[in-house]
């Protein structure tokens, strides 16, 4: 068994389309796997058919017969407590529900996602089975009951006494967001399941929390659109007239568009801004998130009813396609990066690999893993950006890496290469690989 190479099968349920980070992480993780895994799969719940001439095989997620069970179970808990919503992320899943072990209603619609996934794995577990073939299901933000069922579906294997399934399970937030009150034996992963992270200062809360677990942390891959971009070539402080300040991305309250539009009307009132333009080129979706009505209406006002000015601000309309998302991104000089330090203290961005990967500085809050990363590359000699510690000194700090921008896209360009090397999918799948098998 040992020569049959495993084959590499990639969850995702929260994919709604053929692009995005999400997307193109699982992407490139399959494309990557080639020559380590016999071939690779993303199964996803989309109902659209999968983008044409892709050499990644695509399958939807289907509950096996019988699944009406499933939905008379949820049409039972609609009836009893009305708040339950149907792929809603379960009360359980944060911190405050979890103080109420008596809560029934959470309990109810923890019970019924668990249920869900048991169902759908269900179908997979057994064509597994039967084919013998080595396997490593890769789930993708997975919610607490995901996480529960998966482990005891690890178990029931070890019981059987079958060798050839293994789990790894991404892991993107600290455990008080999506542990809740605490761990029980029943959230304990057996041995045939690796907890993936790709944040060192995640992997070490993990690691401590479950002691007997493997914890891996592995690369954030780049997609082969970013890997073959040619690095642009640095240009001499006398020729910059203009420079873009990207703020990309899903339009998300922890991304910190407030302090954007704060940032935004403290740039325009500085005075080195009358002799040199600045463009904020911002990326706001179609959908976002309930309560940034006004911030996505000021912001969207200021690229439309702004006179031209030396501070202008230019809308890009999302979601992105691959094409106009690196388009996009290689317009711009600086990455910006105000995200909230609560949730992005441990999380990593995919933005900040792609930004230095393309050698554009960032700048972002100092006490974020973004800002770790500007310190780690600081450390080994590359300047590759700055940060702040209170949102009132992004214009100033925009105004000084302007001043100096060759000193940072000659280090950035030289970082690179470095950042190429380790951010994509064949060194992911490589780490995947030695860590589960």
């Amino acid at each position: 068994m040992a020569s049959i190479k495993p084959q590499l099968l990639i969850v995702d349920e929260t994919l709604t389309g053929y692009s995005g980070h999400a997307f193109f992480y699982d992407l490139a993780v399959a494309e990557g796997s080639s020559g380590i895994f016999d071939r690779a799969v993303i199964y996803h719940r989309m109902s659209t058919l999968p983008p044409k001439g892709s050499d990644v095989s695509f399958r939807r997620l289907r509950l096996p017969p019988g699944h009406g069970t499933i939905h008379a179970a949820y049409r039972a808990l609609k009836s009893r407590w009305p708040n339950t919503r149907r792929g809603s992320i379960p009360a359980s899943d944060t911190p405050a529900s979890n103080t109420a072990a008596t809560d029934t209603p959470a309990r109810g619609k923890m019970g019924y996602q668990m249920l869900v996934t048991y169902w759908y794995m269900a179908g997979i577990i057994v064509r597994l089975l039967l084919s013998r073939q080595p396997s490593l299901l890769m789930f993708q933000y997975v919610t607490l009951a995901n996480f529960r069922a998966i482990c005891r579906i690890a178990r029931w294997l070890d019981v059987i006494g079958n060798d050839t399934i293994r789990f790894a399970i991404v892991l993107r937030y600290a455990p008080e967001k999506f542990l809740g009150g605490g761990t029980s034996n029943a959230d304990r992963p057996p041995g045939r399941v690796v907890l993936v992270t790709d944040t060192s200062q995640l992997s070490a809360i993990y690691q401590e929390l479950f002691a007997d677990a493997v914890v891996a942390t592995l690369p954030i891959p780049l997609s082969d659109a970013i890997l073959d971009t040619a690095l642009p070539v640095g240009v001499h402080d006398d020729q910059i007239q203009s420079m873009n300040i990207g703020f990309l991305g899903a339009t998300r309250h922890e991304k910190g568009l407030a302090y954007l539009l704060e940032t935004i009307h403290a740039t325009s009132r500085m005075e080195w801004c009358s002799t040199r333009s600045v463009r904020f080129v911002i990326q706001l979706n179609e959908q976002f998130e309930a309560g940034l009505d006004e911030v996505v209406a000021e912001l969207r006002s200021l690229g439309v009813d702004r006179p031209a000015t030396h501070c202008e601000v230019h809308i890009v309309d999302g979601p992105l396609n691959e094409a106009r998302y690196i388009d996009t991104l290689r317009s711009v000089d600086i990455m910006f990066l105000p995200y909230s330090s609560s949730k992005y203290q441990y999380s990593s961005s995919g933005l900040v690999p792609e930004a230095l990967a393309l050698s554009i500085p960032i700048l972002c809050f100092a006490d974020s893993w973004a800002g770790q990363q500007v310190r780690d590359a600081g450390k080994a000699g590359f300047l590759v950006g700055e940060t702040v510690d209170d949102v009132c000194e992004f214009a100033g700090k925009i105004m000084k890496m302007i001043e100096q921008y060759d000193r940072y896209s000659a280090s950035c360009v030289e970082f690179a290469d470095v950042v190429r090397a380790t951010n994509n999918g064949k060194a992911l799948a490589r780490h995947l690989y030695d860590h589960s098998y």
